[in-house]
């Protein structure tokens, strides 16, 4: 990567380490305004060893961005350790949500696109719009945590269901990185 893809990576790893933060500490009613506020607080709250480390990496980054560079290696391993915390936190907080244990991807599925709070909320915002665009949504959404899971593990199941998934929104590629790119890209747009 260059320096500046390498500092772009860094600062959206860096906000995703802490969107966990935040999200702990919103479930744990211990939300606070500054960024070392929240990180000194989160770090009480956890014994994770290596999370306190990318927390403390993320406050840093965050606070002064490097612009160096980054191998292709460093940039796997820190994408993967963050997308692990990611999910644990994303599936905790869901789970705090909805009101029920929700633990992997066929959970979210479940939730995405048959709980009844999301159905009737699809519908109104498909009322609304004239259009798709709540449907479209949840497809999205689950779509990029298939991606996130696809990344970690490379399970063919998984990318068989990304392609199915990505033809509903329209979305005709089967090469995975195409898919990803534009996924990210429709998630911005609606």
């Amino acid at each position: 990567m260059s320096s500046e893809d390498a500092m772009f990576f860094r600062n959206q790893m860096a906000k995703c380490i802490l969107a966990v933060v935040d999200c702990n500490l919103i479930l744990e009613q211990g939300y606070h305004h500054s960024y070392k506020e929240r990180v000194d607080i989160f770090k009480s709250y956890t014994v994770d060893k290596e999370l306190k480390v990318l927390v403390d990496w993320a406050l840093e980054e965050k606070l002064r961005p490097k612009q160096t560079f980054i191998s292709a290696s460093e940039a796997s391993l820190l994408y993967m350790s963050v997308s692990e915390y990611f999910l644990k936190y994303f599936y905790i907080g869901l789970s705090k949500y909805y009101g029920c244990e929700i633990e992997s991807y066929t959970d979210v599925k479940k939730i995405y696109f048959y709980n009844s709070k999301n159905y009737f909320k699809r519908i109104a915002v498909n009322f609304i719009r004239g259009n798709k665009t709540g449907d479209k949504r949840a497809l999205i959404i689950v779509l990029q945590l298939l991606c996130i899971l696809y990344e970690l593990n490379r399970d063919k199941k998984l990318l068989d269901e990304i392609h199915v998934l990505s033809n509903k929104v329209e979305i005709m590629s089967h090469d995975f990185n195409s898919i990803r790119f534009e996924v990210s890209i429709l998630r911005m747009k609606i």
